[in-house]
């Protein structure tokens, strides 16, 4: 499996705090995006100047659906894993749309484990629970297994903070029984990275992996 088959697709939910809609509003991310933990994020210096994060749960997808609905949701998911949605701000605003700002090489850090969930996770704290985001992805798009869904990022981006990221910053995130994302900044004085070959496994069932994560407990190098 090389660059030009696409291994899944990666969903972001966008919300605000305080402004909860019916449904939120789902953007995608273009699959050559996709990093692992420990890899560089480049920074891509002719295209943006404000460069930030986004850390998020990710939730992967199980089987096919579509239309699926909100009491079979949680049928369609296998697991857990982190997710950096590294987003170049200034192209949403350039462009009034989402996608390039967040689909540029090396924007989509994910990992380091796919952790299969054995039963529904505490997920309060989200401005839309899984459930409704499954639902609003499905409308009218069939879900495909190993399709992951972001489900949006809390207070604290650069973004609010007015302070972009730069070459050597360090993004770590973390969420409980997921472990650690890991990612640095890279050079901008190098030329954007070549599209790697993605490793032919899926996260399709409970003994896959894919480029960049592996399942909790599992043993040897990342991607192996």
């Amino acid at each position: 499996m090389g660059c030009d088959t696409p291994p899944f697709t990666s969903w972001c939910s966008y919300g605000k705090l305080g402004h909860r809609g019916d449904s939120g509003t789902s953007l995608r991310k273009r699959w050559t995006s996709i990093i692992g933990t420990n890899q560089e994020i480049y920074p891509h210096p002719k295209i943006t100047q404000t460069l930030d994060y986004e850390g998020e749960l990710g939730i992967i997808i199980r089987k096919a659906g579509i239309q699926i609905s909100r009491e079979h949701a949680w049928d369609y998911v296998w697991g857990a894993t982190i997710i950096n949605d590294v987003t170049a701000r200034e192209r949403r605003r350039d462009h009034k749309q989402f996608y390039i700002g967040k689909s540029l090489d090396t924007f989509c850090p994910m990992g380091p484990y796919a952790v299969h969930f054995r039963q529904s996770a505490n997920t309060s704290q989200l401005i839309f629970d899984i459930p409704t985001l499954i639902v609003t992805c499905s409308m009218g798009i069939t879900l495909q297994p190993g399709d992951v869904i972001a489900t949006g990022t809390p207070a604290g981006i650069c973004l609010s903070l007015g302070e972009f990221l730069k070459h050597i910053d360090v993004i770590d995130i973390s969420i409980s029984g997921l472990g650690t994302l890991s990612n640095t900044v890279g050079d901008p004085n190098r030329p954007p990275p070549a599209c790697a070959p993605l490793n032919k496994k899926r996260v399709v069932g409970s003994n896959a992996t894919t480029k960049g994560m592996r399942l909790a407990g599992e043993t040897g190098p990342v991607g192996s």
